[in-house]
């Protein structure tokens, strides 16, 4: 990974609300399944984080807790999908301009996107009889414009390259209508990849999102980050190298005695969770403290005090290592 990864902001995102699913383990894939069970553990943390960067996006729009589920991932197919919705749904669709080729699907449920647009224009949630309008699917157009631009930004990371969307484009369809899989994509016609998320906003709320992506896709990303990790472990020397910087003899370690108490029950193991994930891929970090800030920080150590450990809070150690720039040699 380049040192053009997450900031101390997008840890916080991908720690932020942490709630706990209805199924947080999804079945392990079939023989036939065309996923791995490595695959599919490598798109459900690509979900994760970039999913933590978007919920803090959503956050600064509607100025309310916004609470985005660890994912389960399986594979799919539209009739499954149909299934799963009575009413007609808001679907938006993301193609991708510049570091990976394809598109991508959110499917939303019409009420819960009229609470979000309320509440993006001022609103209390509360007041949403009228039917949705233009103005509600250029409303939560926008919003996923800044969600999605934040999950590629965390993409970005995980890829070590700039990765780019269209404006997101959002609809009002009857899922029952079979003239509605035209207009979604190809990919739609056969099995693709159903990544599903508990979405809570405030006390408003508590629904399902679902992101469908072409399994080929999917392939792709996790092929591509799979090719970054090994390029980093072939360019190491030990311990001293990552990612062809060379560890200075005046490293500094940093210790973070880290206490996560008072909030709602499962917050504590996500966070656990998105820092494991980001010391095992060893993602380059900024660290803000109270009085500096330290770049090119590598998660080395994580321990919890397991008797503070438990579903609402923690406490432990985060030790980084500094990483300088200066190529090895």
């Amino acid at each position: 990974m380049s040192d053009t990864t997450l900031s101390q902001e997008e840890i916080n995102a991908l720690i932020a609300g942490g709630i706990p699913d209805s199924d947080p383990s999804p079945a392990a894939p079939s023989g036939d399944s065309p996923l791995t069970g490595e695959e599919i553990d490598t798109i459900g943390e690509i979900a994760n984080i970039s999913m933590g960067s978007a919920a803090t996006a959503l956050f600064s729009l509607v100025n309310r807790k916004v609470e985005i589920s660890t994912p389960v991932v399986s594979i799919a197919n539209w009739d499954e999908i149909i299934s799963l919705y009575e009413k007609p749904c808001v679907l938006i669709k993301i193609s991708y301009t510049r570091g990976i080729d394809g598109s991508n699907v959110l499917i939303l449920k019409e009420d819960d996107v009229k609470i979000i647009t309320n509440l993006m224009m001022g609103g209390d949630g509360t007041n949403v009889d009228d039917e949705l309008g233009e103005i509600h699917l250029s409303a939560i157009s926008e919003a996923m414009n800044q969600m999605m631009g934040s999950s590629a930004t965390s993409l970005s990371s995980m890829l070590n390259k700039t990765v780019d969307i269209t404006p997101p484009i959002s609809d009002l369809i009857d899922l029952q209508d079979t003239g509605t899989i035209e207009g979604i994509g190809e990919f739609i016609k056969g099995d693709f990849v159903k990544i599903q998320f508990r979405l809570l906003v405030g006390e408003l709320v508590d629904s399902i999102m679902m992101q469908l992506y072409p399994i080929g896709l999917v392939k792709d990303m996790v092929s591509q980050i799979r090719s970054n990790m090994q390029t980093d472990s072939n360019s190491a020397v030990g311990e001293d190298y990552i990612n062809g910087a060379r560890n200075q003899p005046d490293k500094v370690i940093l210790s973070v005695m880290e206490t996560d108490t008072g909030h709602a029950a499962g917050r504590a193991n996500r966070m656990l969770q998105a820092l494991e994930s980001i010391k095992r891929n060893r993602i380059l970090c900024t660290v803000v403290t109270s009085a500096l800030t330290y770049t090119g920080m590598l998660l080395s150590g994580l321990s919890v005090t397991e008797d503070e450990k438990n579903q609402y809070g923690w406490q432990g150690t985060l030790t980084f290592t500094q990483y300088r720039t200066t190529a090895a040699v």
